[in-house]
């Protein structure tokens, strides 16, 4: 008997934890999809870049769903049994709300177990994948409309190009007769570069048959050679600058707590590290969480329909993300200790749930 009734309920939270999932996911889907939607119509990024781009992005945005969605599945199931008076029939028959509330406790267990794997084990090999899909996007803008007898600049580079040939189906194209200034750091003339031929690779340039002049501060050659090819990879300050700034999503725990302790050893800032790595803890957590907290207090509402448990999740679901927000703020500041930043969600909302459930006969 008991078996039938928990896999009753646990049939029952199916439906709306999915439909939490999805709706979710769509959400954050979209906040990334528009900010990139210049660049992607500007530059005419490929289609196929963008969908997969945007599914590498499913698993990250799975471990952020997987509370709010335990939420919606618990709220609306108990509000539906409750309503239909289900909950009333149960208990008449001698179960006490925390035997009924069981099976949802473990599915809230289970998805926080299946939450915590995909963030450790597919969230960071996806993100480093989408988050280098989304580099390539922006550096597509560093790429000039390049033509030829005509001086242009990106980064730190002047070229002339005396003649310009496209490569077909491609933006590389195969240059003849090239002049290339490297602008100084601080005061002094630039490096001067000249080529007979060059081609591009995206932003990798190689140049062949050529001169490379280097002068003093009064305008006098110091140094010229010949040199038979010479590569100008632009694209290597951008990807130094991603590599440093990598994201925590992008890293598993031992690899996160490794980089902490390595700025630590050099003196360097590691709270926003720090809230990461236990908000990255805490967030697979929530989902029993919020099976805990749910579950009573989408009973008190029941009577008001589904509707009400509707409501419930999504007035939860909107403080939960601001607390986790929050959190992510006051930690990065050293207003409050990392470790109460990551974890301050589900104090603050395992609290009220300990409190319904004891209440809740």
């Amino acid at each position: 008997m008991m078996r039938i009734l928990d896999r009753y309920i646990l049939a029952e939270l199916v439906g709306p934890f999915l439909f939490g999932i999805a709706v979710v996911i769509l959400l954050f889907e979209g906040s990334i999809l528009f900010p990139l939607i210049n660049v992607i119509v500007e530059k005419h990024v490929p289609a196929m870049q963008v969908v997969r781009m945007l599914l590498l992005k499913v698993p990250w945005l799975i471990v952020w769903a997987a509370p709010v969605a335990t939420l919606f599945a618990s709220a609306l199931t108990i509000s539906r049994l409750g309503r239909d008076n289900e909950v009333t029939c149960m208990r008449a028959s001698g179960l006490s709300l925390r035997r009924i509330f069981a099976p949802i406790l473990v599915a809230g267990l289970t998805a926080s177990a299946f939450s915590l794997y995909v963030g450790e084990r597919v969230v960071p090999r996806a993100e480093k994948v989408a988050n280098r899909l989304m580099t390539e996007m922006y550096m597509e803008q560093s790429i000039p409309d390049i033509k030829q007898e005509l001086f242009f600049r990106t980064e730190n580079y002047s070229f002339y190009l005396g003649a310009v040939q496209r490569q077909p189906g491609s933006r590389d194209i195969a240059v003849k007769d090239v002049l290339i200034y490297r602008l100084p750091q601080g005061d002094g003339f630039p490096l001067l570069m000249t080529a007979k031929y060059g081609e591009s690779r995206g932003l990798v340039w190689e140049f062949r048959d050529g001169w490379r002049v280097e002068m003093d501060r009064s305008g006098k050659v110091r140094l010229q050679h010949h040199f038979e090819r010479e590569t100008l990879n632009l694209k290597r300050a951008i990807e130094d600058f991603w590599m440093e700034s990598q994201r925590s999503e992008e890293m598993t725990l031992n690899e996160l707590k490794t980089r902490i302790d390595e700025f630590t050893q050099g003196g360097l800032p590691v709270s926003t590290m720090q809230t990461d790595y236990h908000l990255r803890l805490s967030l697979p957590l929530s989902c029993l969480v919020f099976a805990l907290l749910s579950a009573p207090l989408a009973l008190r509402f029941s009577r008001a329909g589904s509707f009400a448990g509707l409501l419930l999740s999504v007035v939860l679901g909107f403080l939960y993300y601001n607390t986790i927000f929050l959190g992510k703020i006051l930690g990065a500041n050293e207003a409050i200790p990392p470790v109460l930043a990551g974890w301050m969600q589900n104090i603050l909302f395992g609290a009220l749930g300990l409190v319904f459930i004891a209440t809740s006969e």
